[in-house]
Formats: structure tokens, sequence, C-alpha cells
């Protein structure tokens, strides 16, 4: 079986119509938003949107901060916190959702000043 992935431009208005056809379809699909992104995932195919691309530097922090969160012995206590998850974006136009799990690192200081 062959896998898609494509990147797009994000156009808040186009994605939330888009997700709306998918559930008229009756379609199986997972939506993750981020900040900069959503990605929808269709079984293994992934579309992702995004309004900004960044240097692999800026990933490399996010997957060492993501590791050394997954090597704290206090990670549970953090993650199984309460915390307010509506925001994501929001002010990009997509509609809020609440997520189980999810953190938002303000990795501000790896981009270039």
């Amino acid at each position: 079986m062959t896998h898609h992935n494509a990147t797009f431009f994000r156009n808040s208005e186009f994605v939330n119509e888009l997700i709306e056809s998918y559930k008229d379809q009756g379609l199986d699909f997972k939506v993750h938003h981020a900040k900069y992104s959503t990605v929808i995932e269709i079984g293994k195919n992934k579309m992702r949107y995004c309004t900004q691309t960044y240097k692999n530097k800026v990933f490399q922090c996010s997957s060492r901060i993501q590791g050394e969160l997954n090597r704290n012995p206090e990670i549970e206590t953090f993650l199984n916190g309460s915390y307010s998850t509506l925001n994501f974006g929001s002010k990009a136009g997509l509609i809020p959702g609440k997520y189980g799990k999810s953190v938002n690192l303000d990795i501000s200081g790896a981009y270039p000043q």
C-alpha cells in the first residue's frame, strides 16, 4: 500500500471547510492543530497545512526538549496537571479544540533574531 504525505499552505477557512467536508462524507480522520501547522491524517496518509517553514535547528531544539522531558522523573506529575489547551491555532481563525494531552513549548530562543 502506498502512503502519501503532502504539505500545503495553511488557510484556516479552507482547512475548516475541508474538515467539515470530511465529516459530512463520514470519513475516519484525525486532525492535529499546532501553532504553525495543521495535520490531517486519513489512515496512514498525512496532509500538512503550514503557515511557516523553519530550519531544522528549530525542530532539533524541539526534539531535544521532548527528550529531556521524557527522561525527567517528574514528567508524569507535569503531564497529569490541569492546563488549558483551547488556544491552539485560534488566532489563525481555526476552531479551538480541547485535547487530552498536549504540551506547548515556547522555543523562540531557537529562532534567529
